[in-house]
């Protein structure tokens, strides 16, 4: 085996190559899962949303007044995603759509991204 001393040293730069790939390869998919678990969150709570609003459509009251309503209860859940009520219809006298839209912000100090998050539910 011959030791050549101009090979000296390659197999650190290699190792260093590799821990910042895995290193960023890891960052992006924190960053996605969390990203992802912050809209299934909002698809669910805008689904528990859709279906109080038709509850209390069904009992009478007035949609804005509703609106309002559930709105105060909402800021509350989502402190740290500035969740905002983008949309409660009634459709076709029927159907009642919210849009509900949520600031997602990167968990990772390293990656500041900030990206609106929008989920839509309907409940007839």
């Amino acid at each position: 085996m011959v030791d050549l001393h101009s090979e000296r040293g390659t197999s650190l730069v290699w190792f260093t190559a590799l821990l910042t790939v895995v290193t960023s390869i890891c960052l992006v998919f924190a960053t996605s899962i969390n990203q992802y678990l912050l809209a299934r969150e909002l698809t669910d709570y805008a689904e528990q949303f859709a279906v109080a609003t038709k509850t209390l459509v069904n009992q009478g009251q007035d949609i804005q007044t509703i609106e309002q309503k559930l709105i105060s209860v909402t800021s509350s859940r989502f402190k740290n995603s500035d969740l905002v009520v983008e949309n409660v219809n009634l459709v076709d006298s029927k159907t009642v759509e919210v849009v509900l839209c949520a600031t997602w912000q990167s968990p990772i100090p390293l990656v500041p991204v900030d990206r609106s998050v929008c989920e839509k539910a309907l409940s007839r």
